[in-house]
């Protein structure tokens, strides 16, 4: 696994790491890309995609685990129960810590806040201009801006592996099979109820037979994948591969992705203001990272604060404090982008194309706001390209389907 921070673009499209997923060609977006698809990596390995993210450690507002509470008719989706949950599987070290609302010295994954303070104090005072006070994103999460936690330890990239299966992997009763391809689960006739499940490992097929109960971890893109296999999911979908629908059920409907866009970037007058990798990246920068687990290689690509605010669309729907915001802001000080090529690459971006647009940044201190929509109202879908359980999902998320989602988003770059 590549645990340096900054070298997190390294392990995307290597085949033995990374599912390599792209998405159908979009109709209203991803202009700027190859084919107009985006690229979706995902994590293989113990781990997951813990192994290859960007590290940023962040919870989701109250107000969307009430609703669910609300939607599923139990109480144990709301914010106030699932807030234990929260706590037991972080080891909180960043600089909002209250016993509140995290834990720390009990396992789990850990959590620091970036060190870098590059800028940040104008992107807070910014804030401050517009409303909104500094603090814990990731405590209440108030409509607020606050320094950025990652799931960053020593300067090392800490995911799921070392924050949960390493600490118990002499445990009598845990067997795990590297190499395994999970290809269906079997399903009881009558009841139903699922009983095995058949996996490939090495060419050679399997099948393990389980006395309590199968859990499925797969991510939101594998997990609908192998239910539709094993014949769970829309009837007609799965008639029209032969496979035979067991449960009739929307799996894979629903698809929402946070879509985001760089906004920028904006020069800065005054030298070292911001990081810029062509003038930064030194002797010195290798020795401070392998020496003391410092400097500008330990943190995540170029990010250093966050915000969460509501758009005017959302503010003029009203009733602003018992709904969670609809824009996330990522302060970027720094332009990675001159890195042309390496850019275009992890992106998928067309050739050339930041080249152009990058002309005359290189050397100059600049920075990035990174847009995001925190509340998307464009649904897509997940589907079998085929009834072959090593043949990739077709990923169709519907960037923009919804007219009120460009509202909002060109909202967030204004």
């Amino acid at each position: 696994m590549q645990s340096v921070p900054v070298y997190f673009q390294s392990v995307l499209h290597i085949p033995s790491v990374d599912y390599d997923f792209y998405t159908v060609p979009q109709k209203n977006a991803c202009l700027a890309l190859k084919d107009q698809r985006s690229f979706w990596p995902r994590g293989k390995g113990l781990g997951g995609s813990s192994n290859l993210n960007a590290m940023f450690w962040q919870r989701s507002n109250q107000h969307d685990y009430d609703k669910w509470a609300e939607l599923s008719g139990t109480d144990d989706w709301k914010f106030d129960n699932i807030l234990r949950n929260f706590k037991n599987i972080e080891d909180y070290h960043g600089r909002y810590y209250n016993e509140k609302w995290h834990s720390k010295g009990k396992g789990g994954i850990y959590v620091s806040t970036v060190s870098d303070n590059k800028l940040r104090k104008e992107f807070f005072e910014a804030g401050k201009e517009m409303g909104y006070p500094t603090e814990d994103v990731n405590g209440h999460q108030n409509p607020s801006f606050s320094g950025l936690d990652t799931s960053i330890k020593d300067g090392r990239r800490f995911g799921t592996y070392p924050g949960f299966l390493e600490p118990i992997l002499s445990r009598t009763n845990l067997n795990i099979y590297r190499y395994a391809h999970v290809t269906k689960v079997h399903l009881h006739k009558v009841t139903k109820r699922a009983y095995g499940v058949t996996y490939k490992r090495h060419g050679v097929v399997h099948f393990v037979r389980a006395k309590r109960e199968i859990v499925i971890s797969a991510g939101s893109l594998n997990t609908p994948q192998l239910l539709m296999l094993s014949g769970i999911g829309p009837k007609a979908h799965l008639e029209s591969l032969r496979i035979n629908c067991l449960i009739d059920l929307p799996v894979g409907k629903n698809l929402q992705d946070h879509i985001g866009a760089f906004v920028g970037p904006f020069i800065v007058d005054i030298p070292g203001t911001t990081n810029v990798i062509s003038r930064d990246f030194t002797t010195n920068t290798l020795t401070d990272y392998f020496s003391q687990h410092k400097g500008f290689m330990s943190m995540p690509p170029g990010a250093n604060a966050v915000a969460y605010i509501h758009s005017s669309l959302s503010k003029q729907r009203g009733n602003i404090t018992n709904k969670s915001p609809d824009i996330q802001l990522l302060l970027i000080p720094s332009t990675s982008i001159t890195l042309t090529e390496i850019f275009e690459k992890f992106t998928n971006i067309k050739n050339g194309l930041i080249k152009k647009y990058a002309s005359g940044l290189r050397g100059n201190d600049s920075f990035l706001i990174n847009v995001m929509l925190g509340k998307y109202y464009s649904r897509g879908e997940v589907r079998l390209a085929s009834a072959d359980p090593l043949d990739k999902p077709i990923l169709d998320p519907k960037y923009f389907s919804h007219p009120d989602d460009v509202k909002i988003f060109v909202d967030g770059m204004e």
